[in-house]
Order: structure tokens, then sequence, then C-alpha cells
């Protein structure tokens, strides 16, 4: 086998939906690790000739997962083994002994591992979060025959569904279903689906006849009744992003809220040459859909030189992370999925400077969005309480004077544009042209007021 030598490095290209109130991705480098043998590096191979054995398409790591404590796993396919690693790249775990290869694996809530692997990809393995084999068994002895046959015993990914059981789809023509095992490897049942995700719901995907990309999803309780219908069509919320693309959906993912995330192929109008005989597309988009199936964001990023496995997952709370190669190493890079603020109708607000922190009037946003101030002159706190009232016990909420972004100026308590965020939800606006701070809803306009007169140590946010 031989290390990739000077394949291209990996840009990273994000696009937020364009559609009104659409979330946005935020890319993160956590950490790179070396192409090799050792324990801290992951191996990598592409074919030097044609007809070299082996020889195809380049072998990578065949998929990544992210842990319940965000750590992240990858699957070294060329090394036979699964690694974790924490989010800074130190290894934190390597499954022990050899399995052949690895096509895809999953993580459950307690950090055991399954790997589908196997000359024929029909061998699933549960390691334990330490990395201890805990058993090995043939998909074709553990699920009855008469599930399996129609299939062809061709198998497809695995995934974790709720409680902890592992789903494994079974593939075969058109045709395809998911089966059900406990965490002993123990077969429970079969199911018509595509997913079958955390919180219990069955996922059934078609193609959309006359469609390129679209879907048709439909939505069962683990019972089978009929909970939602939709189409999903990535294309509807920006179609310039497509540019390129494959017809067919590659995958699939879910996150803890059942919001569907599809990924297509696609080109940016030419191909990346790995040798003589290889050529591939560039690029993947995913496209983060709601219940209803429109698009709420989307991420457009390359993905060469190698596709051979998934490269790419989706944590519980719909974050993205990506295996990014290098001319010599692999980087993962996780976007974080940002959602849109919430926003308020609210009238201009006069803002002020220090130091480069912003700051409005405590008072005024309480007024504009229904809370309550009180104002403790011991504790120098300031004690806002929101909920309606009559409705609900009020929350309460506890500010400190020269800390949480509480200042105390001119006889006036001032909020830091970071603490309405945080503590409060609010997500400011600043009109640099009139030297405001502001809430806006859609189709409004906020209103205009005069600044404050700065001093030496004060002026108006810009």
């Amino acid at each position: 086998m031989h290390l990739v030598k000077h394949l291209m490095v990996a840009v990273v290209i994000t696009t937020a939906c364009s559609i009104a109130g659409a979330d946005s991705y935020v890319p993160e480098l956590l950490f790179t690790l070396a192409y090799g043998k050792a324990d801290n590096q992951i191996g990598v191979w592409v074919p030097e000739a044609p007809g070299e054995a082996g020889g195809g398409p380049p072998a990578g790591p065949t998929g990544i997962a992210v842990g319940p404590d965000e750590s992240v796993y990858i699957a070294d396919r060329v090394n036979d083994c699964i690694k974790r690693f924490d989010q800074y790249g130190a290894l934190a775990m390597q499954t022990e002994g050899e399995l052949d290869n690895i096509q895809d694996m999953a993580v459950d809530s307690a950090g055991s591992v399954y790997a589908l692997g196997g000359a024929g990809v029909d061998l699933l393995a549960k390691f334990g979060a330490d990395g201890q084999l805990l058993w090995r068994k043939h998909l074709g002895d553990a699920i009855p025959v008469d599930v399996w046959r129609p299939f062809g015993g061709a198998y497809g990914d695995i995934t974790i569904g709720p409680e902890d059981t592992i789903c494994v789809r079974l593939h075969g023509g058109r045709a395809s279903a998911l089966a059900v095992l406990d965490g002993n490897g123990t077969f429970l049942r079969i199911y018509d689906a595509r997913a079958y995700t955390v919180s219990g719901t069955l996922i059934s995907v078609a193609r959309v006849p006359g469609e390129r990309l679209a879907s048709q999803v439909s939505v069962r309780d683990s019972e089978g009744r009929l909970l939602a219908s939709y189409v999903a069509n990535p294309v509807s919320g920006d179609p310039s992003l497509f540019e390129g693309a494959a017809p067919g959906l590659s995958w699939r993912y879910f996150d803890a809220a059942d919001h569907m995330y599809t990924v297509v192929h696609a080109s940016r109008g030419y191909v990346i040459p790995l040798s003589a005989e290889l050529r591939i597309p560039t690029d993947v988009v995913v496209t983060r859909h709601g219940p209803d199936g429109q698009p709420l964001a989307y991420l457009r990023l390359p993905s060469f030189p190698f596709m051979t496995g998934r490269d790419l997952t989706v944590d519980a709370d719909g974050n993205v992370y990506h295996l990014a190669y290098g001319d010599a190493a692999v980087s993962v890079v996780r976007y974080r999925l940002e959602e849109s603020p919430k926003t308020y109708a609210l009238r201009g607000l006069v803002s002020i400077s220090r130091a480069g922190t912003r700051y409005v009037p405590l008072r005024l946003v309480a007024d504009y969005t229904g809370a309550q101030v009180r104002w403790d002159s011991h504790t120098k706190q300031a004690i806002l309480l929101r909920g309606a009232a009559g409705t609900e016990k009020p929350r309460s909420i506890k500010l400190a004077v020269g800390e949480e972004g509480l200042l105390l100026y001119r006889g006036r308590l001032w909020i830091s544009f970071a603490a309405c965020q945080d503590r409060l939800g609010l997500a400011l606006s600043t009109d640099r042209k009139h030297q405001l701070a502001y809430l806006q809803s859609e189709g409004q306009r906020a209103s205009r007021g005069a600044c404050i007169p700065a001093d030496e140590q004060w002026a108006c946010a810009r």
C-alpha cells in the first residue's frame, strides 16, 4: 500500500440558504491527522497503476461518527480498526483486533461501537466504549433466512435506532428494508422503511417521477400508522447550489429532532484527476429539511479526493462533521448549525460602546419584550421576570452589575449585546448609519432616535 501524494487540499465552501429565516453553517477546524499506520494517524491508499492489487477507487476512512460526549469516531479501513479522538485530536480509543474491509459504523448512546465489514460486508462486530471486542457475528446467521433472502444477502449501512437498537439496511435491486437487532445482535423485526430514527419514527423515501432530486417522504410510528407525508425537494430553496448535481440522493441523515439531511454529489464544472484512470466529482451539497420537507439550510463543500465511504455525518443537534483531505493529512471540520435568531418588533434603541463592547438600556429591552425589571440595591443585581402574568410563574433571570454584561452608567442600567443573546435569547442588530441598536421583525423598520453624547470613554456603537 502507498500513501497518497500530491493531492489537492480541500477548500471549505459554505453557503447559507437564501430563503427567509434560513439557518446557516459556521465552519470550525477541530484537528488534523497525518496519513499513516500509527495510532494517531489515519490510513489512506490509492492504486498507483491500473490493475494493481486492490485497485479501483482510493481507500480512505469509510465512516465518521460523533459520540454522546462529542468525541469523533473514524473508521480506519486501511488499518482495520475504528479510532476515537477527542475534539482536540488526541487518540482516546482504538478497537482491538482487526476487522477487515470496514464499510460502515455507528455509535450508540453509551459509546459502544458497531462496525460492518468482512470480505462479504456481512460481518457485524460490537466494541465496548474502551475498544474491547464484545462480539462478532455474520448477519446471515443473525438475521433469519426468510428475511434476508429477498434481498440476496446484500447489506448496506448501519444506524442506531430507538433504545440503542441496531438497524441494518437490506437492499437488493430496487427493494430495501431495515432489519432491527438489539445490543446483543439478536434479531427483533424487519421494517419496510429507509430509516428508524432514535425518536421511534419510521421514515420511508421514494423517488418522485420526473424529478431529479425530489423525494416522497412518509413518516410512520413503530406500529405503521402514518404520521406525516411530504415531498422533500432540496432544489426548491436555492437552485443555484445544485449546478452540476448528479440525479438522485446519495445519503440521508436524521438528527435527534428528526430533521432530514439529504446529500447530493455535484461537480464544479471539472473533475479532479487522482490517477491516469480515475476521475470523480468534486462537491457534495447537504440540505437540512424541516418537518414539511422544505429546505431550512444548505452546505456545499468540496469532498475530494475520496468518496468511497461516508466522509461526513450529522450529530444529534444538526451540526455537520466532515473529513477534508489534503496531500499529507485529513482534517476534521465541524460545521456548526447556527439557528436564525428570533426577531422582535422593537423601536430603535440608543446604544453606547466601551472597549469594543456594545450596550443598550436594559429597561427598554425589558419593556419591549414584556419582562419586568427589579433592582436589588444590596446585591447590585437586576432581576428580570419573564412570563405572561396569570398563566405561569414568571421565570427569574439575575444579572449582576460588573458581571454578565450588565453596566450601571449615568443612573441607568445597560445590557450588552452578548448578554441579550446569551441570557435573554434576543439578537440585536446595529444600524451603523443612524448609530442605533434594534430588534426587528419582518417587514418592519426600527424608528430613529438620537445618540447619547460621547466622551473620552464612551461613544455610540459602530
